[in-house]
C-alpha cells in the first residue's frame, strides 16, 4: 500500500474499506463454494439459450445465439455465427426492438438496449426460464 500515493499510484473506489461490503463479498464466496451456483447458472442459461434458438427458428426468424450460458446474445437478422463486431452490422433493427419492447411490456426485462447481453444469476430457476420462454413465444408470434 506504500506505493498508493498521489502523483505515484491512484487508487479509488466507492466501497474501499466497507466493512459491509466485506462481508458481503466473503459470504458470496462462501456460498459459491458450497452451493451449485455455476452449475444452476450454465443449466438455466443453456435451456435458455436453446429454448430461443428452437422459437425463433420455429417461426423462421434468422438469428444467432451467442456467448455462454451465463451471459448469452440474441441477435436477429442472421444466421451466421457472429465473430466480430463488424459481422453484428446485419442485425434486423426494428425486428429487434419490436421482440425487445414486447418483451418488456409482458414482464420480461432484458436490458433496453436490444444488443447488449443477458445476464443470469443463480436466482434465476427453470420455472423463470420456462416463462420467459413463453413470454418470448407470445412475443415474437405476436411481432412476426
Amino acid at each position: 500500500m506504500m506505493t498508493i500515493e498521489p502523483g505515484a499510484v491512484g487508487q479509488g473506489g466507492t466501497y474501499c474499506g466497507n466493512t459491509v461490503s466485506v462481508a458481503a463479498c466473503n459470504t458470496t464466496l462462501k456460498v459459491m463454494e458450497e452451493q451449485p451456483i455455476f452449475e444452476t447458472i450454465n443449466q438455466c442459461g443453456t435451456h435458455l439459450m436453446v429454448g430461443l434458438h428452437e422459437i425463433l427458428g420455429h417461426h423462421g426468424i434468422p438469428h444467432a445465439i451467442t456467448g455462454v450460458p451465463a451471459m448469452l446474445g440474441v441477435l436477429i437478422g442472421t444466421n451466421t455465427p457472429i465473430r466480430d463486431f463488424r459481422a453484428s452490422a446485419v442485425v434486423d433493427d426494428a425486428l429487434s426492438r419490436k421482440i425487445n419492447d414486447g418483451l418488456r411490456a409482458n414482464g420480461v426485462f432484458p436490458d433496453p438496449e436490444y444488443a447488449e447481453p443477458w445476464f443470469l444469476c443463480a436466482a434465476l430457476s427453470d420455472s423463470d426460464v420456462n416463462e420467459t420462454l413463453n413470454v418470448f413465444e407470445h412475443v415474437v408470434a405476436s411481432v412476426k
